[in-house]
């Protein structure tokens, strides 16, 4: 016998049954790459970054537009799932190599 206090609601079985799953967009990215055979590593060589950098830039909020237009073109990847374009500059700050060589010297 179940011991089943009153109180606890009791479950419809004649209730329909949403069977929908929802993902975010990194899930779903990771899927699509996945089932289209499109590896970090081969975007990379594309982009000429290193793979870490494609993880870290698929994973932020934002990613360059012209890296953006490169992965729906020539690699089929919807613009839904792939972060917001931005403008802004890519690389390292101006005047980057100078500061740390000088640096060095003393």
């Amino acid at each position: 016998m179940c011991n089943k206090s009153p109180s606890q609601p009791q479950p419809q079985h004649d209730a329909p049954r949403d069977h929908t799953v929802r993902v975010d967009r990194r899930t779903a990215l990771a899927i699509h790459l996945r089932a289209h055979g499109v590896t970090y590593v081969r975007i990379a060589r594309r982009l000429g970054v290193s793979s870490q950098r494609v993880h870290a830039m698929l994973a932020a909020d934002a990613c360059p537009a012209d890296y953006r237009s490169i992965l729906v073109d020539e690699f089929g990847i919807p613009e839904h799932l792939l972060p917001a374009a931005s403008s802004g500059r890519r690389g390292p700050a101006p005047g980057w190599l100078e500061k740390r060589m000088a640096a060095a010297r003393t």
